[in-house]
């Protein structure tokens, strides 16, 4: 899926005369007559009008035609709600404008009125839930840039929403809505646009086609997108309402609110800025792979320290490779730490190596912001791993890291796009951090500063747990919940790489999903900073490795300004690329956005815009950290198999109980669009099959064969596989979940001293379900999804099915959801 796009044009001299007119203002806003001329310029219906100063109103009568009724607006500077102050006059004739305008003048007289805004009435369409109002309105969002909002319209939008999530749709201006069919599908199937289009029962259709409904918000993002060049830009707009004229089908817009701001900030939001980041990501490979590490803050005293920890792993991976990595200690007394040789200063250690490429600082906020501006100002660190706290969590500290927030700034500044390629500043130092746990790229390093002893991803021996899933980027704000992440999915997914971002004051999750997606920063490093290719084979090899990724999966809490446009680009790339993004984002309750912000001191916007503009550009976004946990498993395990998108995806199910049966009807089709992308079965082709084995474990006779296999607790371990291999043989089929309720006593699913009360093993019979199971995952290429229900006493038989490559569930519900999540996000949001 790629979205088209609208490029940025010269506006026209009308509207940046309208936009500097506006600007000189003390409020910056638009007077209503100027807003109907920034309409009208770019093809936004409006009705007829005409703006009367007081020295005009004699003319009004003239103006107007007979048989129509108009509206009388007041115009006062700094007045917005003009219903406030009695400044609307409706129902006026021709024939009693005089009069009419004469008690308008005198009942504002104190308002210092300076005009009457003369509009002809609309006959529109009353039928939807806003009453025939709709909204429609722009906003430049710090991460996304300029959005477009449309839906329901009127006094009430804001308690709408609150009930009625979907009554709004947030856009990216930049999307082409001409070509993009995810868009158009979303716009479509509003509650607003199925009222307008006359899908509703009993409303009569309101509009032309579609394209009635799109033209004025594609207008509105032709609008926003042209003015990002300007000196002047539009900071927010909001026409409420707009209505749908009875006589042409099309939308006019009756009413508008325009504020200008200076366009010191947009410019970053131009096109060819956000599709890629300005920073030099080339370089990110050093965290991973560096030649030369810095410490400051290791303690021989106290070896819990976290900078202390992060030596001895590198310490311990120096004793395991050939080609050592250099470490160098920063500390005021010491001579040596650990055998590692120390310095007292940056100055000092520059008179001995020419530069280092990762810093890993661990001191106090007030000494670490000292050591980082040196840095930013020299460019002596590549890269820097901050693991310092109190930069965002206390007032001293935010003023340190806003400080540092501008020198990147002022040195990310320096980087210039010369056509499409980037002309970067070298000497930029990419920082990661701060108050972050670490991270770790699989067999290679391992920076995280707490024990690996007490984590379930390692063994007994506190070696990782190995799995065949490992095809996973983890890019997480919180470290805690990286590493209890890792701890969760031990034993079914290990993934590649593991990444906490902290604070995010340089780089963020978006900086390290976009090197990801790279596969040239190898040969980048080595061309731009000049160094030996045979030093940095490493870099190499994690290309080749980045290549084997398929599954993104990110804990947001705030997004770094215009990072969430260049995520719905990337987001974009990775699913063209056959991958899948998968999201928990926080902040989804004003609550929740207060305690993001308090953690991370990043910035928390509209959850509702986040959801939309994500999921509409591919990535799936889950509500609960256990929902994650099980999409990024299925995601895994799927993004190995060949399986087809190009028609609806179907999914075999065979459970011997009713209440699976209904469970997996329900939360497969739970999601939203999902009958666009996911059926089940009919068995047109394997009817005979299916019928056949029905009739030999006499099934036929208590109940039919149906879309959803239900065997009834009768059949013996044996016909699970008969059935699950008719299944995985079907040509419709593109995954089948097998799912016995355990407790029945046809089936072996017991081992040990349980398996001795039940009479029956699992492990020592061959042809336990268990056995037939795993025979039947190497026989066939198709995922292959077991749920055992019930508690700890079969918790040996998952654990031996996922040992076996399978996908394990304990509970119908959370496999139905995670293959509903894995197949949305793999064939996209409109399906094929």
């Amino acid at each position: 899926m790629q979205f088209h796009e609208i490029s940025a044009e010269k506006p026209c001299a009308a509207l940046e005369s309208i936009m500097k007119t506006a600007a000189a203002r003390s409020d910056r806003y638009l007077y209503e007559y100027e807003c109907y001329e920034l309409f009208q310029t770019v093809g936004i219906n409006i009705p007829t009008y005409r703006y009367f100063p007081l020295s005009e109103v004699s003319q009004i009568s003239a103006w107007m035609q007979d048989s129509k009724k108009y509206v009388f607006k007041c115009q006062i500077p700094g007045v917005l709600h003009k219903t406030d102050i009695g400044g609307v006059k409706l129902f006026v004739t021709k024939e009693s404008a005089a009069v009419d305008a004469e008690q308008f003048i005198a009942k504002l007289k104190s308002h210092q009125l300076e005009g009457i805004l003369v509009v002809e009435m609309a006959q529109f369409h009353t039928k939807t839930p806003s009453h025939g109002e709709i909204l429609l309105s722009a906003l430049i969002d710090p991460a996304f840039g300029p959005v477009v909002c449309f839906g329901l319209g009127g006094t009430t939008v804001e308690q709408m929403k609150e009930f009625m999530p979907e009554s709004l749709l947030f856009i990216p201006a930049f999307v082409n809505l001409e070509t993009s069919k995810e868009w158009r599908t979303r716009i479509e199937q509003l509650p607003i646009s199925q009222y307008l289009l006359g899908k509703i029962r009993g409303i009569d259709k309101q509009v032309n086609s579609l394209n009635d409904i799109i033209q004025p918000i594609a207008a509105l993002q032709k609008l926003i997108i042209n003015n990002l060049t300007n000196a002047h830009f539009i900071e927010e707009l909001e026409i409420n309402p707009c209505v749908v004229d009875k006589a042409s089908g099309k939308i006019i817009a009756l009413d508008g609110v325009v504020k200008i701001g200076s366009n010191s900030c947009s410019q970053q939001f131009l096109a060819n800025q956000c599709k890629r980041s300005m920073k030099p990501l080339y370089k990110t490979g050093l965290f991973v792979a560096p030649k030369s590490v810095l410490l400051a803050g290791v303690s021989s005293k106290v070896l819990t320290n976290p900078c202390t920890v992060v030596l001895q792993k590198f310490l311990e991976m120096n004793s395991q490779q050939e080609v050592k990595t250099q470490l160098f200690c920063i500390h005021p007394q010491a001579e040596e730490l650990f055998g590692v040789k120390c310095y007292k200063s940056l100055a000092e250690l520059k008179k001995h190596v020419p530069s280092i490429d990762l810093f890993v600082c661990g001191v106090a906020a007030v000494a670490a912001h000292e050591m980082l501006v040196e840095i930013i100002e020299t460019g002596f660190c590549k890269s820097s791993f901050i693991l310092s706290a109190g930069f965002g969590e206390t007032e001293k500290g935010k003023e340190l890291e806003k400080d540092l927030r501008e020198k990147l700034n002022q040195a990310v500044q320096k980087v210039q796009i010369q056509g499409d390629k980037v002309v970067e500043n070298v000497h930029y130092p990419l920082l990661n951090g701060a108050n972050t746990l670490g991270y770790l790229w699989k067999d290679l390093i391992n920076t995280v500063f707490v024990s690996s002893k007490k984590s379930s991803s390692t063994d007994a021996q506190n070696k990782l747990i190995e799995t065949k899933n490992s095809n996973i980027a983890l890019l997480c704000q919180s470290g805690a919940c990286m590493i209890t992440r890792l701890s969760d999915l031990a034993g079914k997914c290990s993934p590649m790489f593991s990444m906490s971002v902290g604070n995010q004051i340089d780089m963020s999750n978006v900086d390290f999903f976009e090197w990801l997606l790279q596969e040239d920063s190898f040969e980048q490093f080595i061309q731009k900073e000049h160094a030996d290719p045979a030093m940095y084979q490493q870099l190499k090899k994690i290309d080749q490795d980045k290549a084997t990724l398929k599954v993104f999966a990110f804990y947001i809490e705030g997004l770094n300004p215009t990072d969430g446009q260049r995520l719905i680009r990337l987001t974009q790339k990775a699913r063209s690329q056959g991958k899948i993004v998968i999201i928990y984002k926080t902040g989804r309750t004003k609550q929740g956005a207060h305690a993001a912000a308090g953690h991370t001191a990043s910035l928390s916007g509209s959850y509702d815009m986040f959801k939309q503009l994500l999921s509409t550009s591919g990535a799936v976004l889950v509500d609960q950290l256990d929902e994650f946990e099980d999409t990024v498993y299925v995601a895994s395990a799927f993004t190995q198999k060949k399986i087809e998108f190009d028609k609806k995806f179907k999914v075999g199910i065979l459970t011997n109980a009713g209440f699976e049966k209904c469970c997996y009807a329900d939360h497969l089709f739970l999601k939203e669009g999902s009958s666009n992308y996911m059926e089940l079965p009919d068995f047109e082709e394997t009817k005979q099959q299916l019928i056949q084995i029905f009739d030999k474990y006499k099934l036929s006779s208590v109940i039919d064969l149906d879309q959803i296999l239900d065997t009834t607790p009768t059949i013996p371990d044996l016909g699970y596989y008969e059935f699950a291999k008719v299944l995985v043989q079907s040509p419709e089929i593109s995954a089948v979940l097998v799912s016995p309720v355990p407790e029945t006593h046809m089936i072996a699913t017991v081992t040990g001293d349980c398996g001795t009360i039940a009479g029956r093993d699992f492990m020592t019979e061959p042809g336990s379900i268990g056995h037939l199971m795993v025979k039947l995952a190497k026989e066939c290429e198709k995922p292959l999804i077991v749920t055992i229900e019930s508690g700890w006493k079969f918790e040996p038989l998952r654990k031996f099915l996922a040992d076996a490559g399978i996908i394990v569930f304990d509970k119908a519900d959370k496999a139905a959801r995670a293959i509903n999540n894995v197949v949305r996000g793999l064939v996209g949001w409109t399906g094929k």
